[in-house]
């Protein structure tokens, strides 16, 4: 396990946490749900530092001691973190069994032993079940925390176990003050990146500056240019990133069409290239606008139904 700096937490899921400890009242096992980049992950960590807090003034976000410290770099013996391994798709019965071994031992360093299961939606069937297990059997001084974008994929036998909160979505400007506090990105930069974590892109948020460097490419090398077959088949060699050049071409056309309403640069996503969104709108009618988003979507979709997104690319920018 390797966790970064403390990311954004939801302030009313941690609340409850803290209530639910000073009463005495912390369940074994909860189930955090919600949006992609809600900052589930976050929240599970810091309320593994919470229950394990060795400070005399107890626990407060960014808490120096060394069990708060250990549990965000990821070497506490006591907290487990559990996702998909490597190139899996699936969480697997194996990692389960040792979670479950573990949580049957005595804790090492800390108060309680915590086992984060991350996506929890991913697991496969032998992994749930054995899982279900471990819910109907809680060992004595654990804590299990799963969470899921998809909670309604967990089988109703392991939710109804759990108790479930929701971690509701954070603002832009949320995520916007986040990546200029833990990134150093430009306050333009992260405005426009933070617009691009609301699409739940993974790499927005956890390489503003990579990811801001291939919008740019998508941008002076796609739109802005005739592009060459090779750059195309470059960005079309996996379905990621032929995604995430489909999204930034809709929402950069989602700009052309605004500025042509009359917005100004505030309400553009790509606000640190207005000048070249007004360019394109420029040279646009309001009908070539729609039809370019239109042929967006309609390779978004596509690529749902494996139709060949590389020549989807190439007719699609013959449009604009």
């Amino acid at each position: 396990m390797n966790v970064q700096g403390r990311r954004f937490v939801s302030h009313r899921v941690m609340e409850y946490f803290s209530r639910a400890m000073a009463a005495g009242r912390l369940a074994h096992a909860y189930l955090l749900s919600g949006p992609k980049g809600a900052g589930k992950q976050a929240a599970a960590l810091e309320a593994a530092q919470m229950v394990n807090c060795l400070s005399p003034q107890g626990f407060v976000p960014g808490c120096p001691c060394p069990s708060c410290h250990k549990i965000l770099s990821g070497n506490h013996p006591d907290v487990m973190l559990i996702t998909r391994d490597g190139e899996r798709s699936q969480i697997l019965i194996e990692q389960i069994r040792d979670l479950r071994e573990k949580f049957s031992l005595r804790v090492w360093e800390g108060r309680v032993r915590v086992g984060i299961l991350v996506d929890a939606d991913e697991m496969n069937t032998p992994a749930a079940n054995a899982l279900l297990k471990t819910l109907e059997e809680p060992c004595s001084g654990t804590l299990l925390i799963l969470t899921s974008s998809a909670p309604d994929r967990i089988v109703r036998t392991i939710r109804s176990r759990c108790h479930e909160l929701l971690v509701p979505p954070r603002s832009k400007s949320e995520l916007a003050q986040e990546l200029i506090n833990e990134y150093h990105v430009l306050s333009s930069r992260a405005q426009v990146a933070a617009g691009f974590c609301k699409g739940a892109h993974a790499g927005a948020d956890k390489a503003p500056e990579e990811f801001m460097a291939r919008r740019d490419l998508v941008l002076d090398r796609y739109i802005l240019s005739r592009p060459e077959y090779d750059f195309i088949k470059t960005l079309t060699e996996n379905r990621e990133s032929a995604r995430e050049l489909l999204d930034i071409v809709l929402t950069f056309f989602r700009d052309v069409a605004l500025v042509r309403e009359g917005a100004g640069d505030e309400a553009l996503i790509h606000a640190d290239r207005a000048d070249a969104v007004r360019q394109v709108a420029a040279g646009l009618t309001g009908a070539d606008v729609q039809r370019i988003i239109a042929g967006v979507v309609s390779a978004i979709k596509g690529m749902q139904e494996n139709m060949n997104i590389r020549l989807s690319l190439i007719l699609l920018r013959e449009m604009m």
